[in-house]
């Protein structure tokens, strides 16, 4: 509701109202040049006339501003009613890595040239074992040393489900849009590749959600850094808490 624009209508019919008098009271002392134009009203009558019309305008005007009040009022009532809000957690994986169902690895790597990030249900690409192992994290000390895994929460604690849902990372979309119903969470797990890693020993990873609510009134954001960190003098990759948790959704308008 644009409460401004009410604001100066009310105002400017205020000042007409205040300006008729001493103007109807200026009209009536000056006589007509000619007789037909001479006032047959007294002062007091056109001023009674003129009030019975500015009284009926603003009855008018706030019928209409209560509809419009109320329309607004609806519909930030469903949008209200129908909001995502995303919650996340993350953790250092330090179980078993292999072939899950409800999970989905992304992997981020580079060679030489380029950077990939990429993602699947199935054993994810630069995993160095075989499509049906499973393999204990802890007691692999080679898997430790070449990559850092984290497990990725988000669940939707909202009002209403979360559609069209595209999930940023680093700026790149790998995965397809999906949606996330109320009350429930989705899983990835992040395997980070050593090379990834800066002189300073850290990595920061950007992830941007953006979705719509299920009556698509409103398009929503929300963001979070996780930085990750290589202990000096250890082959233990280790992730701290996120340098800036996922935000409140955001409206984009």
């Amino acid at each position: 509701m644009n409460n401004k624009k009410y604001k100066w209508r009310i105002a400017i019919v205020a000042v007409i109202s205040v300006a008729l008098v001493p103007a109807i009271n200026l009209v009536f002392k000056i006589n007509a040049p000619i007789a037909f134009f001479g006032a047959e009203w007294t002062a007091g009558e056109a001023l009674g006339y003129i009030g019975s019309l500015l009284e009926a305008a603003a009855t008018i005007y706030v019928v209409k501003l209560g509809i419009d009040l109320g329309k607004e009022a609806g519909k930030e009532e469903r949008r209200l009613a129908a909001k995502p809000f995303l919650t996340s957690n993350c953790v250092s994986k330090n179980e078993y890595i292999g072939p899950e169902e409800n999970l989905v690895y992304i992997t981020i790597t580079a060679d030489s040239a380029d950077r990939f990030i990429t993602c699947g249900r199935d054993v994810p690409y630069g995993y160095p074992y075989g499509p049906n192992e499973r393999v204990n994290i802890m007691e692999n000390l080679a898997l430790k040393r070449d990559y850092h895994i984290i497990e990725y929460k988000i669940e939707n604690v909202g009002a209403g489900n979360a559609i069209a849902v595209d999930m940023k990372i680093n700026g790149e979309t790998p995965l397809r849009r999906f949606a996330i119903s109320k009350d429930t969470k989705r899983t990835f797990v992040f395997i980070v590749s050593a090379n990834m890693f800066n002189e300073k020993n850290e990595y920061l990873l950007d992830i941007d959600f953006m979705y719509q609510d299920i009556v698509s009134i409103a398009h929503y954001q929300q963001h979070e850094t996780i930085r990750f960190f290589m202990i000096d003098d250890t082959d233990t990759f280790m992730h701290s808490d996120s340098e800036h948790l996922l935000s409140d959704p955001e409206e984009i308008k």
